[in-house]
């Protein structure tokens, strides 16, 4: 809570990377991350497993940075647990089947010779994009319900 450190600079996969529990059981103590993507991809809000440290851990804050902008998430005194929980997982398989719908139909298309790799690839970041998008209003759509504040600060 005094702006100390208590965990060192953790590097992980391509894909994600492992935090030691320890990281989210301050209380009080806001967790700092980083969301990096590639070119023409959002960093994007908040994944499932940042989401479940933050509901379980004694962090008060979890926020994440990406290209676009700080993600910030913090509980509130009438925090939900439960329904955060249920809530974050069906707004994530809600994202799972708008990626897989989209991947599909671009896919078919690439298939089909009506496009070309290029441009599959381009709307396959596009989709991406659009999906992660609709997290995040998700994510501002379940404050009052699930007790918390969750907010993006752009870029500028």
């Amino acid at each position: 809570p005094d702006g100390t450190p208590i965990g060192k600079e953790v590097r992980g996969g391509k894909g994600s990377v492992s935090t030691p529990l320890s990281y989210h059981a301050t209380d009080g103590a806001t967790f700092t991350h980083n969301h990096p993507r590639g070119d023409g991809m959002l960093g994007g809000t908040f994944s499932p497993a940042d989401l479940r440290n933050f509901a379980i851990g004694g962090n008060t804050t979890c926020r994440a940075t990406a290209k676009e902008g700080t993600y910030s998430i913090s509980k509130g005194k009438n925090f939900d647990k439960a329904g955060f929980n249920s809530y974050v997982a069906k707004a994530n398989d809600d994202f799972r089947t708008l990626q897989r719908e989209a991947h599909s139909k671009i896919q078919k298309s690439y298939n089909d010779g009506k496009i070309s790799y290029e441009q599959a690839k381009l709307q396959q970041g596009k989709a991406f994009n659009t999906a992660l998008v609709n997290l995040h209003n998700a994510y501002l759509n379940g404050q009052k319900q699930y007790g918390y504040t969750y907010t993006l600060e752009k870029r500028k």
